[in-house]
């Protein structure tokens, strides 16, 4: 499984009387529940929709964040980051040499992001 952070960027700020924040909500739960999503909330701003999707592929991903029902009936734009999780919560490698033993290297070719 790969690590993705998704970007939901709306086009207006989501408010409490928005009427696609229950079938969101509801949806999200079902998310976490399957272990899907791990983390998911709102930037301060209500602009932007954040969360850790765990899935085998990018296209997963996406295919997970399009289902959101503030992005399938809007015209959110999202964006999907491949997160190469090294640390989480004080565990995990913290010197260089554990990086190396990863596989980690000075750099890797930049892949376009898809939206």
């Amino acid at each position: 499984m790969n690590w993705y952070l998704v970007l939901r960027h709306d086009p207006h700020p989501i408010t409490v009387d928005d009427p696609l924040l229950g079938q969101h909500l509801t949806w999200m739960r079902a998310q976490h529940g399957h272990g899907t999503i791990v983390m998911s909330g709102p930037a301060r701003d209500r602009s932007t929709g954040l969360y850790v999707v765990r899935a085998h592929s990018r296209d997963d991903a996406a295919r997970v964040a399009a289902e959101d029902p503030l992005a399938a009936h809007r015209q959110a734009r999202i964006e999907i980051i491949e997160w190469e999780v090294h640390q989480i919560q004080g565990t995990g490698p913290f010197d260089v040499e554990s990086l190396r033993a990863m596989g980690f290297r000075r750099s890797r070719p930049r892949q376009g992001r898809r939206r």
